[in-house]
């Protein structure tokens, strides 16, 4: 389990140097990671939403309790962020 304020810090896109491989489906990775953490119950959608260049997740307050410091980290390298339109975790297309 985690806090928010870990999260914001992990996720801190100043601090943050994303893998820069190519034909890795960095999306599919975060989805994946919040699915297998995140139990159905708390969150059946884990995509919330959709804009231009963005997929909106789960709220933060709903992901926080089942994140580890791990989780933070791949979260982190996979260009994740929360919105701060939506308090949703996203990440970009």
């Amino acid at each position: 389990m985690v806090t928010r304020e870990q999260i914001e810090e992990a996720l801190d896109s100043i601090h943050n140097i994303p893998y820069q491989a190519e034909n890795i489906d960095y999306e599919a990775i975060v989805i994946a990671l919040l699915r297998e953490r995140i139990p159905y119950g708390e969150c059946p959608n884990i995509i919330s939403g959709a804009e231009f260049d963005v997929i909106l997740l789960c709220e933060v307050y709903k992901a926080a309790p089942y994140l580890t410091e791990e989780n933070l980290m791949i979260l982190a390298d996979c260009n994740c962020f929360i919105s701060e339109e939506t308090d949703c975790l996203a990440v970009y297309v």
